[in-house]
C-alpha cells in the first residue's frame, strides 16, 4: 500500500525525490505519514483538499482487502506556520479531511 501511495504522490509533485512515506503499524490500524517538499504541499492537498481526500478514499477501499484500517497523515514543517494564512489554510483542510496536525 505504501508503494501505491508513493507512486500517486510522486506523480503529483514537482520534487518526487523528496517524497517520504513512513508507516506506523498497529494490530488493527496502520498510519502512513507523508512528507513532501514545502513547494509541493498544495499539489498533494489539492483544491479544497480533493487530492488528499481521493488518496484517502483509495486507502479506505484497499484497506478492506487487508482487513485493517489505513490512515494517511501528512507531516509539516513548523516554519510553514509562520504566516497566519498558512495556519488558517491548514486548519480548514484538517477540518474538511480529518487530518491531524503533526510537526517534524
Amino acid at each position: 500500500m505504501k508503494d501505491l501511495i508513493m507512486r500517486i504522490v510522486q506523480a503529483l509533485v514537482d520534487h518526487p525525490e523528496q517524497v517520504e512515506i513512513s508507516e506506523v503499524k498497529g494490530a488493527h490500524v496502520s498510519v502512513l505519514e507523508l512528507k513532501v517538499a514545502k513547494e509541493d504541499i498544495g499539489k498533494v492537498i489539492g483544491k479544497k483538499g480533493r487530492n488528499v481526500q481521493a488518496i484517502r478514499t483509495i486507502l479506505s477501499n484497499a484497506s478492506g482487502k487487508e482487513k485493517k484500517l489505513l490512515m494517511l497523515r501528512y507531516r509539516l514543517s513548523p516554519e510553514l506556520f509562520q504566516s497566519p494564512q498558512m495556519l488558517s489554510l491548514h486548519n480548514h483542510i484538517c477540518y474538511k479531511c480529518g487530518n491531524s496536525l503533526s510537526f517534524n
